[in-house]
């Protein structure tokens, strides 16, 4: 039997031709039969049944008697279903054949029987359009090759008066972000984030924190709407880029060399007539580098009645559980967004049942039970919104119970849900934490939450490299000035000091469960510059002061290792480097040069020239030229302690530009290969000093090298032959890769795929894919160069929706990557290449494992 691939071109033409503005919900079912047909046929299938039915919150069934060949079912839910399953059951025996749960309307399934069987197919409708409690399917039996419906009992259609939709359907605008999406993937983009809000005569914003890179934003009105514009602002309120063309699909293509925090404002213009109000979808995807790393979306209003609704569900699990004989422990009702929710328990050894549900305005719900490790132990992720999951304790332990919501009604990204602990038989709960940023709203349960376990753990590593970092700065002779460290529970924290004038250097650092940490210092006539723009919990900075002045220093936590984690440690070391005289200047410069030419002689590289000297002016440069032989050199350096941006432009005689350093900070490095001897020239300026210095000193120097790993060329022809057996190779690799397989086994992991394969070219391009159907669960790929011939082998996972999961791209000439599989709802990609490859072929073994 043929297996259908419902391709993007497929999906693109279901989506484009359902009509916009179909004239009533009967008109567009109908519409989807026809394209259903149109697509069997063109797929050579022959159609023996089509059939359109109402679905309401019950299932509806249809009976089939069927005779042995093999078949494919299609079906549609209409303009008032989000979301419509079909599973096909023996009607003999009521065990499921087949069935499609995906999270959208159009489920398809495959099937083949080998005798004549009697099935019935049921639709169930999971989700409905706002405002509507019932709409039409659409059903299109097909044979692929022999297969005949030898009886069959059609119920009739209910013909119903149908309500207004209070605005335009939800259905429209989530085939325009399906759209949007597979344009993007067709351009290779990365799709970071999508999200569908209602739009009115007012601005709706939506803000972001974006890594540099290249952006590309895609915007859609619904239905409703008929002129949507976006504008982009930064920080300042900016605008960097918009799109206000007289239509309702906006795209704004944005670059951003630093982390930035960006505010997209999408502003509906025009309704159609008898409309003040609509949806509208954003899709935001990166072109080569960028990600997110923090989102607010505004808020919606949620659905009349989803306090009460939630309430009523609580109270419905706890009758429940009575009528168990369970022990009922705890009752919670909380937020969820599409941010995790997380609650810690300390649990005493026994059986406990953690019973839980989606409010209103939720449609999928998963629930994960986790240690602290936050490795799975127990959970419930099917395409309902409640989950069940039962859990044996033996010994005194502390959980997160993780709540994930798969999906919203349409215009919806908030809700309730609530979540019943219980204990069948023994079991008690030691400790209780509820996430600080839920409604708070805590049921039955009256204990205090105390202090997490391992808070002090993470505060005695801070302090820890406080007193270490103390002993640094003193060993350097520098005087630290003061040092501290708290616990970070705002969304800020400020400390106010007063500083004598100098040039001093601050270090922090944040315990282990904050990946990002920003601080920002301001004196009361500036913003000084930090020279951490990326995401690190150890950001540092230096500056100098001419005047005594008050410093104010501010740290923010922006991304946590998972959502529970609101309160952080962390410690910081200010130190007073030394005084604002010009021979102090000078003598720090040459100390730093000294530091870097020892460095350069430790790597074995010849040093060819260095420089200390001062910049007297703003921007301009200082001119070097060398006569350099073929080969490989580079330039590095730092600018002083009055220098805030330290810039490189290297050229040759003729002027033709060679290379520069691109980012603003001060602490240039610049790689060079020349193929001839080359005259070079280096301008070096100092582009930025502190306020109340008019110049600044910096040091570099120039330094050839050996290696050449940097080097990499497209070019077949740029490999050497390999002329020794490729079997050579082969075995290389894989006894290079028996390590993995030990691991493996000590980790209890089972071994699902391993194999050796070969690569012929190098980079990111010309990547090897396979497509990885996984079960739910959680699995490790490990790759193993040859080691002779192929030095770097670097692995990228992706999901089904082009999402990155996980990357190992470091140097080692392995890479192993975590695939944590809460859904298979698709095909992974392992993507495994080339980044530097000796010869013209090289041999590496893959390895997929899984707990």
């Amino acid at each position: 039997m043929r297996t259908l691939l419902l391709s993007a071109t497929l999906l693109v033409f279901l989506f484009s031709a359902t009509p916009a503005m179909a004239d009533d919900a009967t008109d567009f079912i109908e519409n989807e039969v026809d394209e259903w047909v149109q697509i069997a046929e063109d797929n050579g299938y022959t159609v023996l049944e089509t059939f359109i039915g109402t679905v309401t919150e019950e299932d509806t069934h249809t009976p089939f008697l069927l005779a042995p060949g093999d078949y494919v079912i299609y079906a549609s839910g209409g303009l008032n279903i989000a979301d419509l399953d079909l599973f096909i059951i023996n009607n003999a025996t009521a065990e499921r054949l087949g069935e499609d749960t995906d999270p959208d309307k159009i489920p398809i399934v495959e099937i083949s029987f080998d005798e004549q069987i009697e099935i019935c197919v049921q639709a169930h409708a999971w989700v409905f359009e706002e405002g509507f409690d019932s709409g039409y399917f659409c059903l299109v039996i097909c044979a692929d090759g022999e297969g005949e419906i030898l009886e069959i009992t059609l119920p009739e259609p209910v013909i119903e008066t149908e309500p207004e939709p209070i605005y335009d359907a939800g259905g429209y605008i989530t085939n325009e972000i399906n759209e949007w999406k597979e344009v993007a993937t067709g351009n290779e983009y990365i799709v970071l984030d999508s999200c569908i809000g209602e739009v009115t005569g007012e601005d709706t914003h939506i803000t972001y924190v974006l890594l540099p890179g290249d952006y590309i934003f895609y915007a859609s009105g619904g239905m409703n709407v008929t002129d949507l514009d976006m504008v982009i602002y930064d920080a300042d309120g900016d605008e960097i880029g918009s799109d206000t063309e007289p239509d309702k699909i906006p795209i704004v293509e944005l670059k951003l060399d630093e982390r930035t925090l960006v505010e997209v404002q999408l502003t509906a213009w025009a309704f159609l007539e008898g409309y003040d109000s609509g949806l509208s979808c954003l899709v935001l995807c990166a072109e080569g580098e960028g990600e997110i790393h923090e989102a607010v979306y505004p808020e919606l209003e949620r659905s009349a009645g989803a306090g009460e609704f939630i309430e009523n569900e609580m109270a419905e699990w706890t009758t429940i559980a009575e009528n168990n004989d369970y022990n009922i422990l705890d009752s919670y009702i909380g937020d969820i967004t599409s941010q995790d929710s997380f609650i810690t328990y300390v649990l005493m050894p026994g059986k406990y049942i953690f019973y839980a549900s989606g409010g209103m305005d939720v449609a999928d719900l998963d629930m994960f039970i986790l240690d602290m490790d936050e490795d799975v132990l127990e959970q419930d992720t099917e395409p309902d919104k409640i989950p069940i999951v039962e859990l044996l304790i033996e010994e005194r332990t502390a959980i997160l119970v993780q709540m994930h919501a798969w999906a919203f009604k349409p215009g919806y990204h908030l809700g309730y849900y609530c979540l019943v602990v219980c204990a069948d038989g023994d079991g008690e709960i030691a400790e209780v934490e509820y996430p600080d940023n839920s409604a708070n709203k805590k049921a039955s349960s009256s204990r205090n939450p105390e202090e997490h376990s391992q808070d002090e753990i993470y505060r005695e590593d801070v302090e820890l490299w406080v007193g270490n970092w103390i002993e640094w700065e003193e060993e350097d002779g520098n005087e630290v000035t003061v040092s501290d460290t708290f616990l970070l529970d705002d969304d800020i924290q400020s400390i106010t000091l007063d500083l004598e004038s100098g040039f001093y250097s601050i270090n922090a650092m944040a315990d282990a469960r904050c990946i990002d940490l920003i601080m920002s210092l301001y004196t009361p006539d500036q913003l000084l510059p930090n020279f951490i723009d990326y995401a690190t919990p150890y950001p540092y900075a230096d500056f100098g002061l001419i005047d005594d002045t008050e410093l104010n220093i501010e740290f923010e936590v922006v991304f946590t290792s998972t959502e529970f984690y609101s309160e952080i440690y962390v410690g910081y070391v200010l130190s007073r480097v030394s005084d604002t005289d010009d021979d102090s200047r000078r003598d720090y410069i040459m100390d730093t040069l000294d530091w870097y030419e020892e460095f350069s002689i430790t790597e074995g590289e010849e040093l060819i020239d260095s420089w200390v000297g001062k910049f007297e002016n703003e921007r301009d440069p200082v001119t070097f030229e060398w006569n350099l032989d073929k080969g490989w050199y580079y330039f590095t350096g730092e600018g002083g302690l009055a220098i805030t941006t330290f810039s490189m432009v290297i050229s040759d005689n003729d002027g033709n530009f060679l290379n520069e350093y691109e980012f603003t900070d001060k602490y240039p490095f610049v790689w060079l290969e020349l193929e001839e001897p080359t005259t070079v020239i280096l301008e070096a300026a100092g582009s930025g000093f502190y306020e109340g210095f008019d110049d600044a000193y910096g040091c570099f120097l120039l330094a050839s090298t050996e290696v050449d790993w940097m080097y990499h060329e497209e070019e077949y022809d740029h490999y050497p032959d390999w002329d020794g057996d490729e079997d050579v190779l082969i075995e290389n690799a894989e006894l290079l890769a028996e390590p993995w397989l030990t691991s493996a086994e000590m980790h209890d992991e089972e071994i699902i795929e391993q194999f050796t394969d070969y690569l012929e070219y190098e980079g990111e391009d010309e990547a090897i894919v396979y497509e990885l159907d996984l079960d739910p669960g959680t699995y490790y790929v490990y790759v193993q160069g040859d080691g002779i011939c192929l030095m770097d082998v670097d692995l990228v996972i992706y999901d089904e929706n082009g999402y990155l999961v996980d990357d190992d791209v470091d140097y080692p000439n392995s890479a192993s990557c975590k695939i944590e599989v809460k859904r298979g709802d698709g095909p992974y990609e392992a993507w495994v290449y080339a980044y530097w490859l000796d010869c013209n072929i090289g041999y590496f073994t893959f390895i997929l494992t899984g707990e």
